[in-house]
C-alpha cells in the first residue's frame, strides 16, 4: 500500500471521529474507538470465525463452479462461430439481470443457507467468462499467419500459446470475481438471513439498531476483501514478470 493510501485512510478516521463527536449519538455514528474495541472482542469469540469462514467458503464455492462453466463453455465459443453467436444473447442476459433479483430467485429457489452460492455464481459467470475467452483467443497477428502456414493441433495451440495468455486473464478475473463477489454475498446472506455468515451479523446489528457492531463487521468485510485484492493484485504481477 502506498503513503498516499495511508493518508487517504487517515483522513477517513479524522472525519469520522469529528462527526462521531459533532452527532453524538452512538446509535447513528459511534465512536471509532468504539468499533474498534467491539472487533478485538469478536476476535475473541467462536462465532466471528465460523461466520468469516462461511462467508469465504460460499464466495469460493460459487467462483469454483461459476469458473469450471465458464472455462468449459470458453472451449466451444472461442473455437466455434456458431456457438459463439448461440451464447452472446445468453450472456447479455445474465449481465443484465438486478442482483437483487439472483438474490429473491436463489432464495426461493434454494433457501436461505444455500441462495448466496447460486447468487455469487451468476454474478461472478460472466465476469470470469469474459476473461476467459479473452485469453483463449489469438490477438498476435503474427503468431495467427504462423499457425496459418504452419498449422498445429488445437492442444498444441492451447498448451503453448493461449495458456500462458489466459492466466494473467484469469488472475485478473479472480480480481473482479472476488470484489464483486464478496459483497453480493453478504448482500445474499443478509437478505437472507442465512444461519451462519457476516451476512446475518450485519442484519442482526440492524435489527437491534446495533451500529457499533454494523461498522464493525463492515470495516472486516473491507479488510478481507482488501487482502483478497492486494493478493490478486500480487499474482498479476508475479505471472507479467515469469512470461
Amino acid at each position: 500500500m502506498k503513503k498516499s493510501n495511508y493518508a487517504g485512510i487517515f483522513i477517513m478516521f479524522v472525519l469520522w471521529y469529528i462527526f462521531s463527536i459533532k452527532v453524538n449519538n452512538d446509535i447513528l455514528i459511534p465512536y471509532p474507538n468504539q468499533v474498534f474495541l467491539t472487533m478485538y472482542k469478536q476476535l475473541g469469540s467462536d462465532y466471528f470465525y465460523l461466520a468469516i469462514f462461511g462467508t469465504i467458503f460460499r464466495l469460493l464455492k460459487g467462483i469454483f463452479y461459476s469458473l469450471l462453466l465458464a472455462t468449459f463453455i470458453a472451449l466451444f465459443t472461442t473455437r466455434y462461430k456458431t456457438i459463439d453467436n448461440i451464447f452472446k444473447p445468453i450472456e447479455l442476459f445474465l449481465k443484465s439481470i438486478p442482483t437483487v433479483s439472483y438474490i429473491i430467485i436463489s432464495i426461493i429457489w434454494l433457501g436461505k443457507n444455500n441462495s448466496a452460492d447460486l447468487v455469487v455464481f451468476l454474478v461472478v459467470f460472466p465476469i470470469l467468462y469474459q476473461n476467459i475467452t479473452y485469453g483463449l483467443t489469438l490477438h498476435n497477428e503474427e503468431q495467427k499467419e504462423v499457425l496459418l502456414i504452419y498449422p498445429e493441433k488445437y492442444s498444441v495451440v492451447l498448451r503453448k500459446i493461449l495458456l500462458p495468455e489466459l492466466l494473467p486473464q484469469l488472475a485478473i478475473g479472480f480480481r473482479s470475481s472476488i470484489a464483486l463477489g464478496f459483497k453480493v454475498c453478504v448482500m445474499a446472506e443478509l437478505l437472507a438471513y442465512s444461519s451462519t455468515g457476516i451476512g446475518r451479523y450485519l442484519y442482526l446489528a440492524r435489527l437491534n439498531l446495533d451500529m457499533t457492531s454494523l461498522i464493525a463487521w463492515s470495516v472486516w468485510v473491507i479488510f478481507i476483501a482488501s487482502f483478497f485484492d492486494d493478493f490478486f493484485v500480487r499474482l498479476i504481477k508475479f505471472i507479467e514478470r515469469i512470461n
